[in-house]
């Protein structure tokens, strides 16, 4: 269970963040641009393994067996995590989600892929569709019935 993740203070209108990761040779950053730094990340700690997973170089791996710092400077929230391997990060993951509240705001993590719209038919579309598929099979048994 994690132990508290962010701290929220006063109130903002709420906005969506999108995480941004960087490899400086040493450690992985994470920061997020927040122009209302009400939340404020806290210290992260977990009792449970796989609470803070991350995919690198195709590689699950557990980033809170990492020294995880977190900081909130000039108005960007930012985790480090150290040491940690160096590679292609495609994909994080917070108790099983690609992003998470605080205060209203959402943090979209690194690898985070937007759902995609599925394409509905409106209201006159689908009584359209009925009463074309009500003329066709009224014509196809017209079509199959014998001639007297």
């Amino acid at each position: 269970m994690i132990a508290g993740l962010l701290s929220c203070v006063g109130a903002a209108a709420a906005g969506t963040y999108q995480g941004v990761a960087s490899h400086d040779g040493t450690q992985w950053e994470i920061s997020w641009s927040n122009v209302w730094p009400t939340c404020s990340f806290k210290s992260l700690s977990s009792s449970s393994p796989s609470v803070l997973l991350a995919t690198i170089d195709g590689v699950d791996r557990d980033l809170t067996r990492y020294n995880i710092s977190v900081n909130n400077i000039t108005g960007k929230n930012y985790l480090t995590f150290l040491p940690s391997p160096p590679g292609v990060l495609s994909k994080m993951t917070f108790q099983g989600q690609d992003s998470f509240q605080c205060d209203g705001h959402t943090f979209l993590l690194p690898g985070y892929v937007a759902p995609t719209a599925i394409p509905t038919m409106s209201e006159w579309a689908m009584i359209l569709l009925g009463v074309l598929l009500a003329g066709g099979a009224a014509l196809m048994i017209q079509r199959r019935r014998p001639a007297a």
